[in-house]
């Protein structure tokens, strides 16, 4: 269902979700108790974020994010290293 939606999300012709399109997509497909910080994340995403659109890339990199925020504790915890592949956002 999750890998679905990006399409969907899309405005026709397009092949990148606006941001307030994901982060309203986000809130309905991933759980709070999956991942607590999704109300930082989606902060992050409207007003840090300089991109103006969410790539495939990013949206499918979002699931093994929130295990990886999981596995570390969460998004003050967690090290990233030169040898992630994360998109740029993650990155920041």
């Amino acid at each position: 269902v999750y890998a679905f939606t990006y399409r969907w999300g899309c405005d026709a012709g397009q092949k990148v979700i606006r941001k307030e399109m994901a982060v309203e997509l986000w809130k309905l497909l991933v759980p709070k108790s999956a991942f607590p910080d999704l109300d930082r994340w989606s902060e992050f995403a409207l007003t840090v974020f300089q991109g103006k659109a969410i790539s495939r890339d990013v949206w499918s990199s979002f699931l093994r994010w929130i295990v990886a925020l999981r596995d570390a504790g969460g998004v003050d915890k967690i090290k990233l290293s030169d040898e992630d592949a994360w998109p740029v956002m993650m990155d920041e």
